[in-house]
């Protein structure tokens, strides 16, 4: 018999035993009903119990499961969730029992019976239902439950008291109408809910790119920031499309439905341009997905094809530059044309950018010609050490406006192309890393010219960093000139790597300073003589 088969499949599955178990005991009540309706009703009984069960239990564990994660549910909330839950599966299995053994046992004579059972079956539903709304509202927005609290107490008080007046037809009706826009926002609070939760693997996700590509924090925030948008149209489209199922049920005629319908996807026409919100979305869409992929796939190349193909760093940096912008200009076509904007609008934008380039945005086309010329002529590159005007450092990044210069000090210096191009520019790594250091030292008059040349080159030649393999001029030592107070000497060496300057001069000054004091050689201070003119005497009389 069926309900043997029940019972075995209760034991052997891992679907919850208090469900099957109970499918099982009705199974068993049930095939004391005549022949005909036995299966038929055990199996509409055990589907409803079944069904039931697993949909309540899946709304509430889901909202519980975040709550309890992230922090914001106590011990108290968790112990109520369970109670909630038992109290939902009981009205689930005295529904199917009711829904059952009305139809097969109530005799004609006793459909008073059978109406009040019903009667109360409906004020256990409008409890139940009240009682889910509650704790979803507690869970997701405590300031939205004392809200709505008092209109739907109100609301529960007016359908029962119907419910015991007799309206019977206005009660199926507001009874059909109410368990669908309840399993509606069932649903939706679902799928809403489960956005949250894709957010939050985003978020951990965004983490771990992060990471692997070796951004910053706030290079990360800036390139994946568009998934906050893409969750907001989400949980609006969400919202619409409950109300529109929940209005439809609510009595919203067919038409009225159609006419949202197709003024979703056909839209309207405002100027000559036809605007479908349909279409917006899906542009949307492809913007909020397209824009982050775009930076995924080109931090891919910087770390898998570019390197392996044995390029070097400013040039993975031009074709990722130049292929980002080609990608962004790809998707911006691409949203266009799903939005619906032909091509004969695109010339109307084209001559007014022409126009606007003509009156106020020279500068803007001049930078952005500025930046292809830097891109493919390179005359500067990212990390080379640079002086424009007052402005001397690193360059961190070429964009197509504008160039950014990090100097010393860490301050980051945004240079427009333009200026880069159109005036003189220092760069310290143009061709290679290597470059001349100057290091200048004044002795004392009387000192032995000879040795101090001598120590100034064993300074030198000692530094891992001076070349002396002959690649380049050797270390020299030139005689500069006779000073006011001092004999000065200049050290010129080059250096494997210009960017260590900074830390090669510190050493070699403190090389030199060393070598002076063990060999007796002095570094003066500035000096200067007093002479005393004669007839100081009348000034100051015969005073001592």
């Amino acid at each position: 018999m069926l309900s043997t088969m029940m019972i075995s499949i209760a034991r052997s599955t891992r679907i919850s035993k208090v469900v099957l178990g109970s499918a099982a005991g009705l199974a068993l009540s049930v095939s004391l009903a005549p022949p005909v309706f036995s299966d038929l009703l055990l199996f509409t009984a055990a589907v409803l119990i079944v069904f039931y069960y697993l949909l309540l239990r899946l709304l509430l564990r889901c909202v519980l499961l975040r709550y309890q994660t992230t922090g914001g549910y106590s011990e108290p909330g968790v112990r109520q969730a369970g109670k909630d839950e038992w109290m939902l599966y009981g009205f689930s299995l005295i529904s199917a029992v009711v829904i059952v053994f009305s139809s097969v046992y109530a005799p004609s004579g006793q459909v008073s019976f059978s109406v009040l059972l019903s009667s109360s079956l409906f004020l256990l539903w409008l409890a139940a239902l009240f009682m889910f709304c509650r704790y979803c509202c507690l869970c997701l927005k405590p300031s939205l439950y004392s809200l709505l609290r008092l209109p739907l107490a109100i609301a529960l008080i007016i359908l029962a008291g119907l419910e015991i007046l007799g309206y019977r037809n206005l009660i199926d009706h507001i009874t059909l109408a109410l368990g669908y826009s309840f399993v509606v926002f069932s649903f939706a609070l679902l799928f809403y809910d489960s956005i949250e939760f894709l957010m939050q693997l985003f978020r951990s996700g965004k983490e771990r790119l992060a990471q692997r590509f070796s951004m910053t924090p706030l290079e990360s925030k800036r390139k994946f920031k568009t998934h906050k948008i893409l969750g907001i149209f989400l949980k609006i489209y969400i919202v619409l499309g409950a109300l529109v199922l929940v209005l439809h049920q609510w009595g919203v005629s067919a038409r009225d439905n159609d006419r949202l319908w197709n003024f979703f996807f056909q839209g309207f026409s405002m100027g000559g341009f036809a605007i479908s919100p349909a279409r917006v979305t899906l542009a949307l869409l492809l913007f909020v997905v397209g824009w982050p992929a775009i930076e995924y796939f080109k931090q891919f190349l910087n770390r898998g094809w570019l390197t392996s193909a044995g390029l070097s760093k400013n040039d993975r940096e031009t074709f990722l530059t130049i292929s980002g912008y080609l990608g962004y200009a790809a998707i911006i076509l691409i949203i266009l044309a799903v939005a619906g904007v032909k091509l004969t609008g695109l010339t109307v934008i084209i001559g007014a950018l022409s126009v606007g380039i003509g009156f106020g945005l020279q500068n803007v086309v001049n930078n952005f010609i500025s930046g292809l010329i830097l891109m493919f002529e390179k005359p500067i590159k990212k990390g080379d050490w640079i002086l424009v005007g007052t402005t001397e450092g690193y360059v961190k990044k070429i964009s197509i406006r504008s160039t950014i210069v990090q100097t010393f000090d860490r301050a980051d210096v945004i240079v427009p192309n333009s200026e880069l191009i159109s005036s003189q520019v220092i760069n310290m790594m143009f061709d290679d890393q290597r470059g001349r250091l100057r290091v200048s030292v004044g002795v004392a008059y009387g000192s032995d010219t000879n040795l101090v040349m001598q120590l100034l080159l064993d300074a030198a030649n000692g530094h891992d960093q001076v070349i002396t393999d002959g690649s380049t001029p050797e270390p020299r030592v030139i005689f500069q000139a006779f000073g006011d107070s001092s004999l000065n000497f200049d050290l010129l060496v080059h250096l494997k790597d210009i960017d260590m300057k900074m830390r090669v001069r510190n050493d070699l000054h403190l090389i030199i300073d060393k070598a002076f004091k063990e060999n007796g050689v002095e570094i003066p201070f500035p000096q200067r003589d007093i002479h005393i003119k004669d007839g100081l005497e009348k000034v100051t009389g015969d005073q001592p």
